[in-house]
């Protein structure tokens, strides 16, 4: 595909995908990052070497999740754009979330991310976190302490693609980081909040199996 050079939106995400595919592999969570960093930057998204593909990207970065099909799709969109002529799926190699057992949880002037879909409702959580005294932001990075991991998960995480803000909180935590990762019971079960109480209904509908083993981690359900 010819790329416009004076368009430097098309010139970096070219660069950008040459990076990341530089072995002629790219994993789900790289592509799912890709789509972040568009979302994130509507005029990015714009880029002239976008346009042919726009009918696919578009209901794509309106919302959270992509299929495995999807995934598929992307990597053929990338391989157009690069002109190569196949990437293989790098396989994420995480296969189970370190949940953490404490048996406190600190709010003040903490700093909380929260990812998946919650049987309380992600807004209950959020709302209760701010109210408590935490802050909340959008990605794991060093300056963040814990990670609420809602019970139901996301669709992609049956195709073993977990996320970034997973993957990034498992990173920094296997880094020395001192960052929490609590499951949606553990969260509720510490906060000890009659309304939260009232609204958790999670038996037999987990996506979690298993109890908590410290930092030794909780093997995700696949879902069918």
């Amino acid at each position: 595909m010819q790329i416009d050079m004076n368009d430097s939106r098309s010139a970096f995400i070219q660069g950008l995908l040459l990076a990341l595919s530089v072995d002629n592999k790219i994993s789900n969570t790289e592509i799912t990052a890709l789509l972040y960093l568009l979302r994130e930057n509507p005029d990015l998204a714009e880029a002239s070497v976008l346009a042919p593909f726009r009918r696919t990207l578009n209901p794509l970065l309106a919302r959270n999740y992509i299929s495995k099909n999807e995934f598929t799709e992307l990597r053929s969109i990338i391989c157009q754009i690069l002109e190569i002529p196949v990437l293989i799926e790098e396989v994420n190699h995480l296969e189970s979330i370190p949940f953490d057992e404490i048996n406190t949880i600190k709010f003040s002037r903490q700093i909380f991310v929260v990812t998946g879909r919650f049987q309380i409702g992600r807004e209950n959580v959020e709302e209760y976190i701010e109210k408590m005294g935490g802050e909340l932001r959008e990605a794991c990075s060093s300056k963040v302490d814990y990670l609420i991991v809602g019970s139901e998960g996301e669709p992609t995480w049956k195709f073993g693609n977990y996320g970034t803000k997973i993957e990034a909180a498992v990173k920094l935590k296997n880094s020395g980081r001192d960052i929490f990762i609590l499951s949606e019971e553990k969260f509720v079960s510490l906060v000890n909040d009659p309304l939260l109480a009232k609204t958790c209904q999670l038996s037999g509908r987990s996506m979690f199996s298993g109890k908590g083993r410290g930092h030794g981690g909780i093997t995700l359900t696949k879902i069918h």
